[in-house]
């Protein structure tokens, strides 16, 4: 299997699990994976707690505004370190996924603290999967992903380049050059044991 180093890749390594109407729980005013999710979906709705940009509905994640069996997949990317109740969270996606839907789940497991608003825990892929295990989820697949390097680049953009404030262009093209050179070292790295993230495919029982 080709090794995966960063979230794009596992939205697109999970590809043959996204179909039918696809709720993207927690995917914010970018929206940044709706045209690879939109490449294999018949429908697209992104959920989040800000409105505007790409967001079809805003509201809590812990409480999603839709009714039960609702989706065909659910991918929920980098937001379950945000949530102070994580099982509600894997219960709130079971309830709007129809039975024999996918989730696609990942989220930091080595990252900066980044609150947004809040940020709570850090997960394996095992952490993942036993959260899951307990709402009706069996897992068709867990792994970790971004070596070392990703690691790095992490650390240098929290540290020189807070994300959440407003930076200078030169600033921004400072740290794309320095961060496009970083994460080409780390195809060439495999993330064992020191990993950034951490993610899992699942099926609703």
């Amino acid at each position: 299997m080709k090794l995966i180093h960063s979230t794009r890749d596992v939205v697109i390594h999970a590809a043959p699990y996204i179909r039918g109407h696809v709720l993207d729980a927690g995917g914010g005013l970018a929206a940044k994976y709706k045209s690879l999710i939109l490449a294999n979906a018949e429908k697209y709705t992104c959920l989040d707690a800000s409105a505007g940009g790409h967001v079809d509905v805003t509201g809590d994640i812990l409480h999603m505004p839709f009714e039960n069996v609702s989706f065909d997949t659910v991918l929920c990317n980098q937001v379950l370190e945000h949530v102070p109740d994580p099982e509600r969270l894997m219960r709130e996606i079971s309830r709007v996924l129809r039975s024999g839907g996918h989730a696609i789940i990942t989220t930091p497991f080595m990252q900066p603290i980044h609150a947004d608003p809040g940020d709570f825990f850090r997960y394996t892929p095992e952490g993942i999967a036993a959260i899951a295990g307990r709402h009706a989820f069996m897992v068709v697949e867990k792994g970790r992903y971004g070596g070392i390097w990703v690691l790095v680049s992490s650390f240098l953009k929290f540290i020189f380049f807070d994300p959440y404030k407003k930076q200078s262009r030169i600033k921004k093209a400072v740290f794309r050059r320095i961060d496009a050179s970083l994460l080409w070292l780390d195809r060439w790295t495999h993330p064992r044991r020191v990993f950034s993230d951490s993610y899992a495919i699942l099926k609703k029982q």
